[in-house]
């Protein structure tokens, strides 16, 4: 067989394959609660309320989640869990995590705040993965502008 030949039935392989897979849409993943936890000295602990929305029939297991939280377009905090959550096909589910961010951090957003001139509004950007197995993730990205 030539290596033409071998490459031909490789990707053959591969297309058929992958044509029996569902075609993965976008899972949602917004913000709908914020509270401070703990402050240290150099450390504070928020907990994130997050809602997980499930566009697909069937549900979704996921064994965790890796983040990122940036407000107004500077990292604020990031955090990571282990809990595993089902998602109900076409359907929703409320989380809770808990993420770090360091003091320096929150007065860059205070300095920010302060200084812009709409001072009752800020801009979030939620990044992540939700973990499905040790080697498919499946990334999200919510953007949202809230006004106090």
């Amino acid at each position: 067989m030539t290596k033409r030949a071998f490459f031909g039935l490789i990707l053959s392989l591969f297309l058929t394959g992958c044509a029996g897979l569902p075609m993965m849409e976008a899972v949602s993943v917004k913000l709908i609660d914020f509270q401070p936890v703990s402050t240290g000295l150099f450390n504070q602990t928020y907990k994130l309320k997050l809602r997980l929305q499930n566009p697909l029939p069937t549900p979704l297991l996921f064994k965790g989640m890796s983040f990122s939280l940036d407000i107004n377009g500077k990292q604020f905090a990031q955090g990571v869990s282990d809990k595993g959550w089902q998602v109900a096909g076409l359907g929703n589910t409320d989380i809770e995590l808990n993420v770090e961010s360091s003091v320096l951090r929150i007065i860059e957003q205070l300095h920010e705040m302060f200084n812009k001139s709409d001072k009752l509004s800020f801009d979030y950007k939620l990044l992540g993965k939700l973990h499905v197995t040790d080697s498919v993730n499946i990334p999200f990205e919510t953007k949202e502008k809230f006004g106090l």
